[in-house]
């Protein structure tokens, strides 16, 4: 990525030269959360807005297994991309 930057003038040879040379370290904690009932209830509601926007509320509530297993897994594909991991 860094040789990237450099070859497309977005980083200078000498920054380079000093990140590269730089150590990286990894924090691979769990993340807490300090409020799991606030986290659950907004998560819900982010659910319900993308079913709506997307017009999955129908599909969501049908008897026809497929058509809400479907429905299911584009929101899930679509709450996704909101949410972003810590």
């Amino acid at each position: 990525m860094l040789e990237q930057m450099v070859a497309n003038g977005a980083l200078e040879q000498s920054k380079y030269e000093r990140l590269i040379k730089s150590t990286i370290k990894l924090d691979l904690s769990t993340p807490v959360d300090l409020y799991p009932d606030y986290v659950t209830y907004v998560h819900q509601e982010l659910k319900n807005l993308v079913a709506s926007s997307e017009s999955l509320d129908k599909s969501l509530k049908s008897t026809d297994v497929a058509i809400r297993k479907n429905a299911e897994a584009k929101l899930d594909k679509k709450v996704k991309k909101f949410l972003i991991p810590v």
